[in-house]
């Protein structure tokens, strides 16, 4: 996600961390993931957006 949004994954760490990730991942065990509908949907308003 890190690398779609065009930023570290420390980042993505740091914004769920302190509540405020652009997508409230799903914890996998240790793992964090998100599911790939909602990365589109936010990629497709951000691009939206931008026009």
């Amino acid at each position: 996600m890190a690398e779609l949004l065009g930023v570290s994954t420390w980042a993505v760490y740091e914004s769920v961390r302190r509540g405020e990730p652009p997508i409230p991942p799903i914890r996998v065990g240790r793992r964090l993931v998100w599911p790939k509908a909602a990365v589109d949907r936010l990629l497709d308003g951000a691009s939206g957006r931008a026009a």
